[in-house]
């Protein structure tokens, strides 16, 4: 993961820090993850759950390559991910994606894909516990007040997550 970032060392670390992460996950949003007119909307939330655990892979990653200085506070690494549920969302279900794809629909909700970055972020950072206790904390309140939100299927997000290869 290392080896496949460019670290840029500017006077505005945290601008860079937010932009490459939000640019890993433009990179990973083809079309063809995400078109429930081709796929199931299981498939779809699968993958936006995939490219959410691999945006904050590198995010991380991103962060530590950082020297310790420069790495991004709490409050950035939570307007990131907030930052990134929005970004998300708009890049999968926009007018112009439907408009230069004819055909392409991506009916997920944008609670659901807040829901899985939370739980991708919060997986990720967990493991590397030191530092994060304040975002981590934050990830988890944030899901819960998701989870408790009408018309949110939690049971069939926690069964997307699970049935993925790696996760517990």
């Amino acid at each position: 993961m290392f080896n496949s970032l460019t670290v840029e060392f500017a006077k505005c670390p945290g601008q860079n820090f937010k932009r490459k992460v939000l640019n890993s996950f433009k990179i990973q949003s083809h079309l063809m993850f995400f078109d429930t007119s081709h796929n199931t909307r299981q498939s779809v939330l699968a993958n936006a759950y995939t490219a959410f655990v691999e945006t904050a892979t590198k995010m991380w990653a991103y962060a530590r390559c950082l020297p310790q200085a420069k790495r991004p506070g709490s409050g950035l690494l939570i307007d990131t991910v907030k930052a990134l549920v929005e970004v998300a969302f708009l890049l999968l279900t926009s007018k112009s994606r439907k408009a230069r794809y004819p055909g392409y629909d991506c009916t997920v909700r944008k609670t659901q894909l807040a829901w899985l970055a939370m739980v991708a972020c919060r997986q990720v950072l967990v493991k590397k516990q030191s530092g994060y206790k304040e975002v981590i904390s934050w990830l988890e309140q944030e899901t819960h007040n998701l989870s408790s939100q009408n018309g949110l299927d939690c049971r069939g997000l926690v069964k997307v997550v699970k049935a993925l290869p790696g996760v517990c």
